[in-house]
């Protein structure tokens, strides 16, 4: 379909194919679907044929095995597991739109009673309500005082963003490899490992527990003692992150669309040379990465894991002072109360491309690097006490964070480089 598609909240006006995709990637970069693959795609299919105006493909016994691949289980369940990710999916966008979407100028709704998303505008556009406020003005004298200070009001946050924008210079040229290079930038997020239980074993449970379908999450209750064969253990590696990762990564979406760009988000090693070599890449993670261990490698300072005495320690250490490292348990995370993190920036030998690293040796230490470098005020004033050939050079810094109740808190600078 290559028309546009009627407002149903504004009569007169409509919304073309490619404002509701362009909206749609907005939506699916939010917190609440970052988080939940199957939530994310069963938007982008419904949207998808909606735009086609392919009302079969938007049946239950379709959505259930294009999406969720239910080709063996019982007349009825698939109708199941498709109302309840539709209650869930009506829940994240009416989350969405109650937070970071509150301003979005088109909003996606999913009726109640069927599988068809409808598109509207939630407001007038802004040229459209600035004609209107002024042909009124005219008629109400208090209209066109508001008028005159908002205008007056713009001026002022203008004025002020342009102050800011010099008063952190240091925090522009970090970030300036990716904010001034034209095209999107590449967020590659290292998941982590899970294992889950296999089609076979999982449908049988819901067959002879179909309750647990309606509840809204496939949770399998096990007997004690009991066993599960090796072969219905499945792991799963492209869609559960972590917590911090799930942070970092709405931190970087946010800075890059403070700054006018687009994040294109990649996940494990689903990167290709070809984007690497034409577009600025963030890799977030360390040991859940591929991608960014293989390309630490090179660096001063790296990552490194072994076993130890006291079982698995990982650790970031200086390739030319093997006596300093930063290193802790790996696997018990639950009583971790200090954390550390690598940033690096740094031009890629091979690619030519910039690449910033932003590592804990766990989970908290990625949230901290990502809060640390896109906080304005404090990179700023970091990268201050590191001399000043770091602006034209690779550099690397060292973190140091506090993790208090599971929660990185302030970060400190414990060793940097830059050639």
């Amino acid at each position: 379909m290559q028309g546009t598609i009627p407002n149903t909240a504004l009569p007169g006006d409509e919304i073309s194919p490619n404002d509701v995709r362009r909206h749609l990637a907005l939506v699916l970069q939010s917190k609440p679907f970052l988080s939940s693959r199957r939530g994310s795609e069963f938007l982008r299919y419904v949207v998808e044929h909606a735009l086609a105006q392919d009302e079969g493909g938007l049946k239950e016994r379709v959505i259930a095995l294009e999406v969720f691949g239910r080709k063996s289980v019982g007349e009825g369940i698939e109708d199941s597991v498709v109302r309840v990710c539709a209650r869930e999916l009506r829940k994240r966008l009416e989350r969405y739109y109650g937070e970071q979407g509150a301003n979005d100028s088109i909003r996606i709704e999913l009726p109640v009673g069927c599988y068809a998303p409808t598109f509207r505008r939630s407001q007038a556009p802004a040229g459209e309500r600035a004609v209107a406020q002024s042909r009124r003005s005219w008629k109400q004298p208090w209209l066109a005082a508001l008028i005159v200070a908002g205008i007056l009001l713009a001026i002022a946050s203008a004025v002020i963003a342009n102050s800011r924008y010099h008063k952190h210079p240091n925090f522009r040229t970090f970030w300036a490899p990716v904010t001034e290079r034209p095209g999107p930038a590449l967020v590659c997020v290292g998941p982590t490992v899970v294992y889950g239980f296999s089609q076979r074993m999982t449908e049988e449970y819901l067959r002879r527990h179909p309750s647990a379908i309606e509840a809204g999450r496939e949770v399998i209750d096990f007997p004690a003692g009991g066993r599960i064969p090796a072969d219905d253990l499945v792991s799963f590696t492209d869609d559960r992150f972590t917590s911090g990762a799930l942070d970092a990564a709405i931190r970087l979406a946010q800075l890059l669309e403070r700054h006018g760009k687009t994040a294109q988000f990649r996940f494990g090693s689903a990167i290709t040379q070809d984007e690497a070599r034409e577009q600025p890449i963030i890799l977030l993670g360390a040991f859940s990465n591929p991608w960014a261990l293989q390309w630490s490698l090179g660096l001063r300072y790296y990552f490194h894991r072994e076993m130890g005495e006291d079982g698995v320690r990982v650790s970031i250490r200086d390739r030319k002072d093997p006596r300093k490292q930063w290193s802790i348990p790996y696997l018990i995370r639950e009583r971790t109360t200090v954390d550390f993190a690598l940033v690096s920036r740094v031009v890629d030998p091979v690619s030519h491309s910039p690449v910033i690293g932003l590592a804990g040796l766990t989970h908290y230490g990625t949230q901290a690097a990502a809060a640390y470098v896109t906080n304005e005020a404090i990179l700023d004033q970091a990268l201050r006490d590191i001399p000043e050939v770091w602006k034209k050079s690779n550099l690397q810094i060292v973190l140091e964070t506090q993790v208090i109740n599971r929660t990185p808190t302030r970060s400190s600078v414990v060793a940097s480089a830059a050639w």
